[in-house]
């Protein structure tokens, strides 16, 4: 195990924003504060993993410390992604410690200044979308959510599956257009099908968008029809 050194604004959205399994380190800006907010550190390095167990990345995480393959510090935190779940552990005294929320307040906080931009995130690329620059006759909006479930294994490590749907907004109503109507029980099943559906809406001459959840999709919908309602009344 390996972790890349990173400096950029785009790792930190793949993480915090986007489906991938993947490692990261968080080192504080001020080595002598803690804190449990993610908005206090920075992003030091990152790898990609085939763990689906948090307990697991660790043991490998330990050993390749060990192996002297990667290195972390007093304070660090370690997130680690599976299945769209972010868990984290806080490094002391040789030790892991689980904490709870650790990025919420900065995913709220980039969320809120994106909506009073009027704009939404693009996840697969990073890109901020301005609502006002969408061409809804040439796009396609869609939209991953569902839930991540801990099951407990028999050596007592968390498993970590999921129950997601893909949703689209059609018209003025999201659907959700899961194959069979059943949900999907890993992620990267989710995004897959995602891709199917942006190749056949290429060929169609339409580009597809995948948001970060359904309010994001809400929004789109209640923009759009406060749009359309202006133009009535003007045209009327």
């Amino acid at each position: 195990m390996t972790f890349d050194i990173v400096g950029d604004d785009i790792v930190r959205k793949k993480f915090l924003y986007g489906f991938s399994n993947m490692a990261v380190i968080f080192t504080p800006m001020v080595c002598t504060e803690v804190s449990s907010d993610s908005r206090d550190y920075y992003l030091l390095g990152s790898c990609v993993h085939e763990c689906h167990s948090p307990e697991d990345f660790i043991l490998d995480f330990k050993a390749s410390f060990k192996a002297g393959l990667v290195s972390i510090h007093f304070n660090d935190v370690i997130g680690i992604k599976i299945n769209g779940s972010v868990i984290c552990y806080r490094y002391f005294c040789g030790r892991y410690f689980k904490i709870e929320g650790f990025t919420d307040k900065e995913k709220n906080a980039y969320f809120r200044s994106l909506h009073r931009k009027n704009s939404v995130l693009s996840i697969l690329d990073g890109q901020e979308i301005g609502l006002e620059k969408i061409n809804f006759k040439k796009s396609v909006f869609y939209a991953i959510e569902g839930e991540s479930y801990r099951m407990k294994l028999k050596n007592k490590n968390d498993f970590v599956t999921t129950d997601y749907s893909l949703y689209t907004l059609f018209g003025d109503n999201i659907y959700r257009i899961n194959p069979y109507n059943r949900p999907f029980f890993e992620i990267a099943a989710a995004i897959s099908y995602y891709y199917d559906r942006e190749r056949e809406n290429k060929r169609k001459g339409k580009k597809a968008f995948l948001l970060f959840n359904c309010k994001e999709l809400n929004l789109l919908k209640d923009y759009r029809q406060i749009n359309e309602l202006s133009l009535d009344l003007l045209q009327g």
